[in-house]
């Protein structure tokens, strides 16, 4: 946070959190205000936050053995939602995107995604960000 505080950004897409979905204990909470406290950070700093609901696993992996994980991954997608409400981020929900939940989208990783995804993934970003730049006159 404080190398990107210090580059005076006025445009920040910040998705995190997904490193601790893979943590042996999963607290949604304290997740939840780390990033509440770096959206407001970044806010406070006059930089305009851009945050991400991701790929739609849950659907694309609906196997038993992703049960826990896809649990901590809705939980976290409904903490980034609140706080883009909250916080009035400029907010990307990928999640609910029909191509999301294609497997193509995911790399052989399972934890990132394709090139191809994340070429619709800007594509929604350029979208989210063109409605915006309207709703303020530019």
């Amino acid at each position: 946070l404080g190398p990107a505080l210090d580059l005076e950004p006025d445009l920040v897409a910040m998705i995190g959190g997904g490193n601790d979905l893979f943590a042996e204990e999963f607290d949604i909470a304290l997740v939840k205000a780390v990033i509440d406290d770096m959206v407001v950070a970044l806010t406070d700093s006059g930089a305009t936050v851009v945050t991400y609901e991701g790929l739609d696993f849950p659907r694309a992996y609906p196997d038993p053995a992703f049960e826990e994980f896809n649990r901590r991954l809705l939980d976290l997608y409904a903490a980034t939602r609140e706080i883009a409400w909250e916080r009035r981020t400029l907010h990307v929900d990928l999640y609910t995107e029909p191509w999301s939940r294609e497997r193509y989208c995911f790399s052989a990783d399972l934890q990132h995604p394709t090139m191809r995804a994340q070429a619709l993934c800007a594509s929604a970003t350029i979208r989210v960000l063109g409605e915006h730049r309207r709703k303020d006159g530019r």
